[in-house]
């Protein structure tokens, strides 16, 4: 079964890759980055075997981001294996262009997430390094289906970048 709500839920995940997007030392700044996602729209997700999503599929998204005041921030890429019972597995990167409240660089993460809907389900994944501003970057993500907005979110917690 291919449900794109449950692809677009997962447009948030984590990486296990080291990815360099240039800049330089460590700059970005502690704290939260709210980024938010219409979701996959535009054929922005996939299911690999691409008829349906079964145990052992992938499950890859890549999706345009936008900061909390609605500029175009980056995309982020997900990838997450289904499986029964403990969550999917999941690795995400976010590749940030320089906007008035994100640096140029790339965060990564990884986690469980298990698909969301429009009922309020989070899913929370570690944030386990980055390149270019975000060079180091520690802490955790949050994401799920913000109901005011229409829109996925994303909230990087930054404790070290």
């Amino acid at each position: 079964m291919k449900s794109a709500a449950a692809v677009a839920a997962l447009a948030i995940a984590g990486v296990v890759a080291a990815v360099s997007y240039g800049g330089a030392a460590a700059t970005a700044q502690n704290g939260v980055t709210t980024l938010v996602s219409q979701g996959c729209e535009g054929g922005a997700c996939e299911s690999f075997p691409l008829d349906r999503a079964e145990i052992g599929s992938i499950v890859a998204t890549n999706v345009k981001v936008f900061d909390s005041s609605g500029k175009p921030a980056g995309r982020v890429r997900c990838w997450c294996t289904v499986v029964r019972g403990v969550g999917w597995p999941c690795n995400m990167i976010a590749t940030l262009k320089q906007t008035a409240q994100t640096k140029r660089g790339v965060i990564t993460a990884s986690g469980l997430g298990w698909p969301l809907s429009d009922k309020g389900e989070v899913n929370t994944f570690a944030i386990t390094g980055g390149a270019g501003a975000y060079l180091d970057a520690a802490g955790y993500a949050t994401n799920g289906w913000d109901r005011k907005r229409k829109a996925f979110v994303l909230n990087l917690h930054l404790t070290k970048s």
